[in-house]
């Protein structure tokens, strides 16, 4: 398998591509200014920013397949970013509580001759409907801090959902169905072998 690159820091990331048994390296992205292009659709403007960090690390690994990611929660059309604090994460639970929001993904692959694939995936979570003190509890868990939307499904936060339509790798921060998907189209077998 060619080397591939992680442009990202997500420990979640870092386990679900360990989880196909890939070997890859990570590299932190050098993008100044995270932000959406406010001109393109949100769908669009993800799958930018992906690419974008992927991008900005070329110059240390120009042989290289480069994988970047970027999701977000969205509730009733607006993206909900992290919780800066216990308060607003218990906000943003509270707000997502028997409602249906959308966990949205841009994920893109640059390869080395400069071609590239790009796509949003958009997965449909169901939350249930959250009791004081169920959201109390989940946030003594601290599994919260630092998490779109507040919770994280592949830990304590799956006792929060009623249930997903779509990619559950998706939810949890990465496609790996697209990515397992490119890496076939460009002769690239996901275990590393063929």
């Amino acid at each position: 398998m060619s080397a591939l690159v992680l442009v990202s820091t997500s420990a979640q990331r870092r386990a679900l591509l360990a989880q196909l048994g890939l070997s890859f390296t990570v590299a932190a992205p050098k993008l100044e200014e995270e932000t959406l292009k406010a001109e393109w659709g949100l769908d669009e403007a993800l799958a930018d920013l992906a690419l974008r960090k992927a991008q900005t690390v070329r110059v240390d690994y120009p042989d290289a397949l480069l994988l970047g990611c970027d999701t977000m929660v969205v509730a009733d059309g607006q993206p909900l970013g992290k919780s800066a604090d216990l308060p607003a994460a218990r906000q943003m639970l509270q707000a997502l509580s028997g409602r249906v929001h959308q966990v949205k993904s841009g994920l893109a692959l640059l390869l080395p001759d400069g071609r590239s694939f790009q796509e949003t995936v958009t997965t449909q979570v169901q939350m249930k409907n959250l009791t004081e003190g169920l959201i109390e509890a989940y946030l003594a868990t601290h599994e919260s801090k630092n998490r779109a939307g507040s919770y994280a499904i592949q830990g304590r936060g799956v006792a929060l959902t009623a249930g997903i339509q779509g990619s559950y790798t998706n939810v949890v921060g990465m496609p790996l169905e697209v990515l397992c998907q490119w890496l076939a189209e460009i002769g690239e077998e996901p275990f590393g072998y063929e």
